[in-house]
């Protein structure tokens, strides 16, 4: 690939550009005219955004000078296998000594578990009927917009998820003539939240949001999508509320903030990237493509950092999100090598190796100058407790294993329960 810098020719106008053209000149007016703004600053006079203070990302190709971005929020982007999950541990172990960082752990297998404390899953208790119905979509695959009346009907501000599975319970047990129609819609919402309420009940949950270190994961891969989207909106709406100088990952981000419909997590996040910034609190978001993502989230991003893409449109989308000429291709984005990326700041983008949190800084340099294949950094890279990774992998498949089967039982005994109820009542009769 050929290697790219910011140059002269990243700019619309500059003077040699002027000087080149042979442009007919019947008026004076019809010259271009240069803009003070579009003129490449000079060094002597304004410092380069990379050099000031701010999170050290990594080393520009192939000059090998630091590469520093802004605590803003920030959106990581490209292919799988190719150094996101790399450069968001980079960042979150920079970060200044006043700040915390939280990161929602959601991709199979985990990929941040060893960065630090675990926090207990958080998960606001009270519900709403908007809430409630983006949740039960989410889980169920279906449309309920004919369920939502009933929802609204039952929700109360003070409720919880299980007090709105027992009003539905008492309105279908109560004796009273329901029209079919409603009745078939409070069935449909009892089996739905009763599936919730009962994995909901499988999992300890902490009664506020706790952050026992500076590096905090909340493991939540192993649980339903639509759990996951219930600990990220009461997490992110927690920290709103409460906290302040925190940083909030969340990887896998266009599950949670889809273009095209509502989740339970979406409007928290949109609050918390338009309203965090006044605490110091700040989001990364990560995923492979930019293309599904919620455009109203994006426009608050202020730092991209844009990683490989082999596919020739999301190539070109990747450019895109560069708001000036910088003279990089198509090519380009689609040749980059592991751990290389395009950070794009407030005024200028620099072609980057993402130096990993483990790696020395001289070796880290050497790969940005081309001394040193990305491949290499490899003998650096702390060794894994294969063993207890092995014995650990074993013991949770051991135990999905065993979950299934409690699970199977639990539900034949539940059928029982009811057959048994069923023929005690004809007995009675």
């Amino acid at each position: 690939m050929a290697q790219k810098h910011l140059s002269a020719k990243a700019f619309p106008y500059t003077g040699e550009d002027v000087q080149a053209q042979t442009l007919p000149q019947p008026q004076e007016t019809c010259l271009p005219q240069r803009t003070p703004s579009l003129q490449r600053p000079s060094r002597q006079s304004h410092p380069r955004p990379h050099t000031v203070e701010g999170i050290l990302l990594g080393y520009e190709v192939p000059s090998g000078e630091p590469v520093r971005i802004p605590l803003f929020h920030t959106f990581i982007t490209g292919m799988t296998r190719y150094g996101k999950s790399t450069a968001i541990e980079a960042i979150i172990s920079r970060l200044p000594e006043n700040y915390r960082a939280l990161i929602f752990d959601v991709k199979r297998p985990p990929d941040y578990a060893h960065l630090g404390a675990t926090a207990p899953i958080y998960i606001e208790k009270h519900t709403d009927p908007l809430t409630l119905k983006a949740l039960l979509e989410q889980s169920s695959k279906m449309w309920l917009r004919r369920e939502f009346p009933e929802l609204v009907k039952l929700c109360r501000p003070e409720d919880t998820y299980e007090t709105v599975l027992a009003k539905i319970e008492e309105r279908l047990e109560s004796g009273r003539k329901l029209h079919p129609i409603v009745e078939d819609r409070l069935l449909t919402l009892k089996h739905l939240l009763r599936g919730l309420v009962q994995e909901m009940e499988k999992i300890p949950l902490a009664s506020r949001l706790e952050l026992p270190n500076r590096i905090n994961v909340m493991p939540l891969s192993q649980l339903p999508l639509e759990i996951q989207q219930l600990a990220v909106a009461s997490s992110m709406k927690y920290a709103l509320e409460n906290l302040e100088n925190l940083i909030l990952v969340l990887d896998e981000a266009s599950r949670f903030i889809p273009q095209r419909y509502k989740t339970p997590a979406k409007e928290a996040i949109i609050r918390t990237i338009r309203e965090g910034g006044a605490k110091g609190i700040w989001l990364i978001l990560a995923d492979q493509t930019i293309t599904l993502a919620e455009k109203t989230v994006l426009k608050q991003v202020n730092t991209w950092i844009l990683g490989r893409q082999r596919e020739i449109n999301e190539a070109r989308r990747t450019l895109e999100q560069i708001p000036f000429k910088t003279g990089f291709t198509e090519k380009d984005i689609q040749n980059l090598k592991v751990g290389h990326f395009i950070a794009c700041l407030e005024s200028e983008a620099h072609l980057t190796y993402v130096q990993p949190s483990w790696l020395p800084e001289f070796f880290a340099v050497k790969v940005a100058r081309g001394e040193a294949s990305p491949e290499e950094v490899e003998q650096f890279k702390p060794a894994p407790r294969e063993v207890n990774d092995l014995v650990y992998k074993e013991k949770v498949e051991e135990l999905e294993r065993e979950k299934v089967r409690l699970q199977e039982r639990v539900s034949q005994l539940e059928n029982r329960i009811k057959e048994l109820e069923e023929e005690l009542g004809q007995a009675e009769k």
